[in-house]
């Protein structure tokens, strides 16, 4: 389990490098659990 999680954030770093926000990457990772990532900018947009 842990070497998939390890795979979520090596995506989830490649996506944030594009952001430039690695605290939305800790939100990514979050959804990619649940197997749907969603653009934390959407979020936050909301918010």
């Amino acid at each position: 389990m842990e070497t998939c999680h390890m795979r979520t954030i090596d995506e989830n770093m490649k996506v944030c490098s594009l952001m430039g926000d690695l605290c939305q990457c800790n939100y990514r990772i979050r959804l990619g659990e649940n197997g749907e990532w969603y653009p934390i900018s959407r979020l936050s947009r909301n918010r």
